[in-house]
C-alpha cells in the first residue's frame, strides 16, 4: 500500500497526445487534470495518464503485491481496495480500471485530499522541459506523450531551495538540470 500511495502523493498530472501550439496544450491539459481530480472525476484523470505508463505501473504494483506473506488484515485491505474477492480478480482488471479503482480508494485516505487544495494557476511555476519548452506544475511527475518522445518519458519535478528541478527517470545519469 505504500507503494500506491507514494506513487499517488508524486503523480498529480499527465497529458494525452500534443497537437498544434504544445505550450497552450499542456496547460490545458494540466488545468483539465486538476480540475477532475479536485472533483474526483476519475474517467477524466484517467483519460489523460498515459496508456503505456498505466500498463507498465499496473505491471509494478502487482508485482509488489505479496498477499501470500500478508496478514489477513492486510489482505482484507488490499482486496477491499480493489474491490475484489482474490488476488486472481485484481490482475484481471484492465489496465484502466486497474486504476480507476486506486484513485477511487486513495482518494478516500486524508493524505491525498492535499491535491484538492494544490493551486491550479498555472503561471505559479514554470520548469524548463527541452529545447525551450516550459510546463507549470507542483513536485508532481508527469508521463509526456507527444511526437518528441518515445515511448513513456517520466521526469521528476522536485523543489529545492525554493526553486524546482527536472530530472528524467529514464535517463542512466539521471542528470537534473535546474530551471533558472
Amino acid at each position: 500500500m505504500k507503494i500506491i500511495l507514494s506513487i499517488f502523493c508524486l503523480l498529480a498530472l499527465s497529458f494525452c497526445a500534443l497537437h498544434g501550439n504544445e505550450d497552450e496544450q499542456i496547460k490545458i491539459s494540466i488545468e483539465k487534470y486538476f480540475k477532475a481530480y479536485q472533483e474526483q472525476d476519475w474517467e477524466t484523470v484517467v483519460g489523460l495518464f498515459h496508456p503505456e505508463f498505466m500498463v507498465e505501473m499496473r505491471r509494478v504494483m502487482l508485482s509488489s503485491i505479496d498477499l501470500e506473506n500478508a496478514s489477513a488484515e492486510e489482505r482484507e485491505e488490499w482486496l477491499k481496495n480493489y474491490r475484489v474477492d482474490t488476488v486472481e480478480e485484481i490482475e484481471k482488471l484492465s489496465p484502466k480500471e486497474f486504476y480507476l479503482r486506486i484513485l477511487e480508494s486513495t482518494s478516500r485516505l486524508e493524505h491525498m485530499k492535499v491535491m484538492k487544495e494544490i493551486n491550479t494557476s498555472i503561471s505559479d511555476i514554470d520548469i524548463q522541459l527541452d529545447e525551450g519548452r516550459y510546463i507549470a506544475a507542483a513536485s508532481v511527475i508527469s508521463i509526456l506523450r507527444d511526437k518528441k518522445f518515445t515511448g513513456t518519458t517520466m521526469f521528476l519535478f522536485e523543489e529545492n531551495e525554493g526553486r524546482y528541478l527536472i530530472a528524467d527517470l529514464y535517463k542512466k545519469d539521471k542528470k537534473v538540470q535546474q530551471v533558472e
